[in-house]
This record gives structure tokens, sequence and C-alpha cells, in this order.
């Protein structure tokens, strides 16, 4: 069993548990088909990529990042109950901490609890309960030695760093 994450977005903290075994391969079903266009890729840089030479890993990494507007395409296509149902089984094991330092389940029954949760930070708990339960199966970080150029205008998303 896995231990929860602490994470923490716009300066509040969130704790990211368990997805249940069952629970993770819907969510891979369901995403799968988004991951087809650059999985090849990624798994051959990952295998290979210690063992590249600097100019053929950029090459390799470029390759991945050309695979992605496949991926967001087959986001953008997909049905709206395989979207509801991924990012709220990732809610279902999300938690945040209220002020009198308590956790609160952000589901519960599957219900919202928290009507103030903005689809940014909705999303990026749903991208940590994804990394954190499932990063052994879907590549959920870039490989060594990378790392991606700034955004031209910082987002919620991308301004707010985990604290793991």
């Amino acid at each position: 069993m896995m231990t929860p994450v602490e994470v923490t977005i716009e300066d509040r903290k969130y704790q990211v548990g368990p997805i249940p075994a069952m629970v993770q391969f819907h969510i891979t079903r369901r995403l799968a088909p988004a991951f087809t266009s650059a999985l090849p890729a990624v798994f051959e840089l990952l295998r290979e990529g210690d063992e590249l030479q600097p100019a053929e890993r950029k090459l390799r990494i470029e390759t991945v990042i050309k695979s992605l507007p496949g991926v967001a395409e087959t986001f953008a296509s997909m049905p709206d109950a395989d979207a509801e149902y991924v990012v709220n089984r990732c809610l279902d094991a999300c938690s945040v901490q209220q002020e009198a330092g308590n956790w609160a389940r952000i589901r519960k029954d599957g219900v919202l609890m928290f009507a103030d949760l903005s689809m940014p930070v909705m999303l990026r708990l749903a991208w940590e309960a994804l990394s954190a339960n499932m990063g052994g199966f879907f590549p959920t970080e870039l490989p060594k030695g990378y790392s991606a150029a700034a955004p031209a205008s910082p987002s919620p998303i991308s301004a707010t760093t985990p604290t793991r």
C-alpha cells in the first residue's frame, strides 16, 4: 500500500492516497488510447536513455515531444463519461487539509465536497493521484537530465511546485 503524498497547490495542502488496483486498471483502460502515439518513443527513451550520447538523447526526447499533440487530441476526443471517470476516481484518493489541521476528502460517496475547487486545481490533483499511484506504469516525469522550458506565461498549475 502506498504512503500518502502531500502536495501544496495554491497555498493549500492536499494529500494524495492510494487508488485501488481495480480502479487503476479501469483508469488505464480509459487513458491507454491517449498514450499510444507517445508510448513507443517514451519506452525506447526510458530503456536506452542513460546509455545514449547527448545528441541522440536530445533527438529521442524531441520525438517524444512531437508525439504530444496526438496525446492532446485523444484526450480532447475522449467521451465525457470516460474523462469524468478518470478525474473523479483520482479525486476520490485526495484530501485537503482544513484550518484545524484535519484532512477532509475532496469527494465522498460520489459527491464533490468542495464547490470552490477550481478546474486547474482539480486537474493538478488528478495528475498527482495518477503520478503517485501509477507512475510506474505511465511515465509521469521527464527523463533524467532533461528539464522542460518554462512556459511563456505562468499558469496556476505550472506556477505551483509540489512538496513531496
